[in-house]
Parts: structure tokens; C-alpha cells; sequence
């Protein structure tokens, strides 16, 4: 509890003096606790320049939800391997990496990740046009809205004018 609650107001300081969300400076300092922890081949190549925040960020991104351990292996797979890669292309070769080394947790954190897409409604029904809904009234009635709309204006001057 200590740990997390001088956490939270080292990150209110960094927002302080840095002008950042709560949130941004929260993430800032999460990336630090993982580089300097776990990710060392990480913050060696964002020593040497080989890589920025942002990028080193993306990696910690694609190792938040695997055990230090496991984010420790890939770190080391890494070393050597972030010059000429860009944030996004450094990011898919940490899944393959993490693909590689816990296929297991790797298959199970996919099947998680597709239940929720399943589970989340996406598009109301009222956006699907399905009945019951407000939206067929709506495909109905707009062009009657149109009509009456240009029925009643007065014909557009100057820039407007229709040719």
C-alpha cells in the first residue's frame, strides 16, 4: 500500500512540475518502474539514442500484461534489435517475441481479447436499422424534411446561387 500511494504522489509531483495529466504522468512513471526493473535492454538502447519514450513505451505497452519474468525474456531477445525500427514495427516485434516465448498465455490473452469483442455491443440497435427502433422513422421522415426545407427557403444570392 506504501508502494502505491508514494507512487501516486510521485506521479502528482511529475504532473506538477511538468504540466501533464494526472493520468500521462501516472504512465511516465510506470514506464521508469519497468524500465529500470525488468525492461533493461530497453532503457539501454533509449540510452544510446537507438530509441525514444514513445518507443520504449510501446514496448513496455506489449509487456504490461505478461509477468516480469516473462517481459524480462523478451527484453533480452530484444537487445540489439531496435535500430532502424520504427514505434509500430518495434511493437510487432515484441508480440512475435511474446508469441514465441509464452505461446501459451499469448493463445489465451487472443481468446480473451476476441470474447470481449464478442461480449461489447458495438453499434446500438437504433443504429442498425433493426425494428423497434428510432432510426427507419428517421430514414423516413428526412426526406419530407428536405422538401419542406427547400420548399419554404428563398432562392440563394450571390456565392450560393445554384448555376
Amino acid at each position: 500500500m506504501v508502494r502505491v500511494s508514494s507512487r501516486r504522489s510521485v506521479a502528482g509531483e511529475i504532473a506538477l512540475l511538468s504540466n501533464l495529466t494526472q493520468a500521462a504522468a501516472e504512465r511516465k512513471v510506470a514506464l521508469a518502474v519497468a524500465l529500470t526493473s525488468y525492461l533493461p535492454c530497453t532503457l539501454a538502447a533509449m540510452e544510446a539514442g537507438l530509441i525514444n519514450e514513445y518507443a520504449a513505451s510501446r514496448v513496455f505497452e506489449a509487456t504490461a500484461c505478461v509477468s516480469e519474468g516473462v517481459a524480462a525474456e523478451v527484453d533480452s531477445l530484444l537487445a540489439g534489435r531496435f535500430e532502424n525500427r520504427n514505434p509500430p514495427a518495434l511493437r510487432r516485434l515484441v508480440n512475435s517475441l511474446l508469441m514465441r516465448v509464452d505461446p501459451e498465455g499469448y493463445e489465451r490473452r487472443r481468446q480473451e481479447k476476441m470474447a470481449a469483442r464478442r461480449r461489447s455491443p458495438g453499434r446500438s440497435a437504433a443504429g442498425r436499422g433493426e425494428p423497434g427502433c428510432g432510426s427507419a422513422a428517421a430514414r423516413r421522415s428526412a426526406p419530407a424534411l428536405r422538401r419542406r426545407r427547400t420548399a419554404t427557403a428563398s432562392p440563394p444570392t450571390g456565392c450560393g446561387r445554384r448555376r
